[in-house]
């Protein structure tokens, strides 16, 4: 009785998890970054504006997208102001750190 007792804590102690939000997890959360997807030739075929992580994937970078540009023919402007998962695939990607776009501060009421 009393290994099985001990076997029962030990499986349940396993399950639970203690990990708490460290303060670069936080920082990660206010970090914005823009990629920059060209073609060979270096012409600009979209943009994208990362809140947050970028996250390499097995083919270019999973972000949690906030605006997207793309290019000529047809050009759209796109906001996504509560995120969207999206991976950015292309030829060349161009990561650049930025600040965080003017009409987001405008939408969570901050101050320019």
């Amino acid at each position: 009785m009393k290994y099985l007792l001990l076997l029962a804590f030990a499986l349940l102690a396993g399950c639970e998890t203690t990990r708490s939000k460290k303060k670069s997890d936080d920082e990660d959360d206010r970090k914005y970054t823009k990629l920059s997807v060209t073609d060979l030739s270096g012409n600009m075929m979209s943009e994208w504006l990362a809140e947050g992580r970028v996250k390499k994937a097995e083919q270019g970078y999973t972000i949690n997208a906030v605006e997207r540009h793309t290019a000529p023919p047809y050009p759209t402007d796109s906001k996504y102001p509560n995120g969207r998962i999206c991976t950015v695939v292309g030829p060349n990607i161009i990561l650049e750190d930025v600040e965080k776009p003017d009409w987001l501060k405008k939408l969570d009421g901050e101050k320019k």
